[in-house]
């Protein structure tokens, strides 16, 4: 993102935004330094940007105008990827998920429903083994790291919605699930299976 993108997304002046951008970069030299001066590299030699799943994307047109896309190719590829692959494929795939309906996938969610009346356990299996399989080294380079998984509970819409983290054990997480369960619902009003 460059510092004019910035100013008309937020309505700043580009002084502040351009300002912001170079701290950001001092904050972070290598973002400039190494990450996005291999992706120049990569532009000029090949026209290609890979992500961190091995996936590439071919550019076409000057190397100016290609660059944000470019640059935000591989994080937000890599995202859709993970969701796809082990995320998605994997709740078709697996016997465990029959019971779990598929609701919506937008970018960087997925969004399934689990009727607790099957239990809390088994919400909590289901949950544990999809962060389980999502949550999964990638490499950059010779760099290897995890991108987290924050799972939510919805009760009845939108605004009645709580992120957590799983508890280390599947049975942990039940218990946390049915009191959430419990909170929710009683926000709304409605009523939770004891």
């Amino acid at each position: 993102v460059g510092f004019r993108t910035l100013s008309m997304r937020f309505g700043w002046p580009e002084s502040d935004t351009k300002q912001l951008l170079e701290a950001y970069h001092s904050a972070y030299p290598e973002v400039r330094n190494n990450f996005q001066a291999q992706l120049l590299e990569s532009l000029k030699t090949t026209r290609r940007v890979w992500n961190c799943m091995g996936r590439s994307r071919l550019f076409l047109g000057s190397i100016d105008k290609v660059c944000e896309a470019a640059f935000a190719f591989p994080n937000q590829s890599t995202i859709s990827d993970i969701i796809n692959r082990w995320g998605l494929d994997y709740l078709w795939r697996d016997p465990l998920f029959e019971d779990v309906i598929l609701v919506n996938q937008i970018h960087d969610s997925i969004e399934f429903y689990v009727d607790v009346r099957g239990g809390y356990e088994y919400a909590a299996r289901v949950l544990h083994a999809i962060v389980l399989n999502m949550e999964r080294p990638v490499k950059w380079k010779s760099r290897e790291f995890t991108i987290g998984i924050t799972p939510s509970m919805m009760v009845g819409n939108h605004y009645n919605k709580e992120e957590f983290a799983l508890l280390s054990s599947e049975a942990d997480t039940a218990v946390y699930l049915k009191e959430l369960h419990k909170k929710l619902s009683s926000k709304i009003g409605g009523t939770y299976d004891k």
